[in-house]
């Protein structure tokens, strides 16, 4: 992976006036021949001109800069398959980084987008339906997209046509940093109307768990809950949920050891024993 600091890869911009960067020609020759880019940092407000940065190998791009929004007008990388996008909590342009792209990137099949405090708002740590739109419609045939919990609303939230309906190819989705906070009604409504639809089954991911650690029952209890609520309506993964077990050991003279063992989570439990039950029943029909 190409990996570079933007003030020395776009040298002699001005720190506070804006003006066209022109690169050198075999600086642009040498961009031409990148299959992947990782651009990160804070950058002075540097201006480029539309469609002036010709990328024809670029597969791969991955952003986390200030002043974002002029190189993805710049950007021109027919062949981009994967975008991942990490908003910068300074950013003057995040609202409108994505803005006037319009199938833009058509290529690009795998779409990661960090959660972060400074997304677009409409509520705290919302990102807001405009945005959401944008995104949409400059990556209009995404097949796998990774999202933060707080992106849901933004990209889910509506009762008739959701942003996420633009992809119309989606395929699977991974949301990460999912917490008792967050508020996946929107997701669960959206899948829903999806079935009635008939459409076909999306994988959904969940991962990357934020618990609350003072009262670990109330996690169990909130992750069922979510679990029977999504997985009618969709292939359901959870990864990575922390099964927490208690183990006491007494020992005494007059006593051999006694071990006691308890779950935190015993409803999530018994969810996951009923899924093995039944897919052991399953296996056995068929053997």
């Amino acid at each position: 992976m190409a990996t570079y600091n933007p003030e020395c890869l776009f040298s002699g911009i001005s720190g506070t006036h804006s003006r066209t960067l022109v690169l050198p020609v075999p600086v642009l020759l040498s961009f031409q021949k990148l299959t992947t880019l990782s651009l990160r940092g804070l950058t002075n407000d540097w201006q480029f001109k539309p469609n002036s940065i010709h990328l024809p190998l670029l597969g791969s791009l991955e952003l986390g800069l200030t002043h974002s929004r002029e190189l993805m007008q710049a950007i021109v990388a027919p062949n981009l398959s994967y975008f991942h996008y990490t908003p910068c909590a300074i950013d003057p342009d995040s609202v409108t980084v994505f803005n006037n792209l319009p199938a833009k990137f058509p290529n690009v099949q795998r779409l990661c987008f960090d959660d972060a405090g400074s997304i677009p708002r409409v509520g705290p740590r919302v990102a807001n339906a405009e945005w959401a739109i944008a995104i949409c419609k400059a990556f209009p045939h995404v097949r796998h997209a990774e999202l933060g919990a707080t992106h849901i609303t933004g990209f889910f939230g509506s009762e008739t046509q959701s942003p996420v309906d633009l992809w119309e190819n989606l395929e699977s989705l991974d949301i990460h940093q999912i917490s008792p906070d967050s508020r996946p009604g929107s997701l669960v409504g959206w899948l829903i109307r999806r079935a009635s639809e008939g459409k076909k089954k999306l994988d959904v991911i969940l991962s990357e768990f934020y618990l609350v650690e003072e009262e670990p029952e109330l996690n169990g209890v909130w992750l069922s809950g979510l679990y029977e609520a999504l997985y009618p309506y969709c292939t359901l993964e959870i990864r990575n949920f922390p099964l927490k077990l208690d183990l006491t050991v007494c020992s005494s003279p007059q006593h051999a050891d006694i071990v006691n063992t308890s779950y935190k989570y015993p409803r999530f439990i018994r969810l996951i024993d009923q899924a093995l039950q039944g897919a052991g029943r399953v296996a056995g029909e068929e053997g």
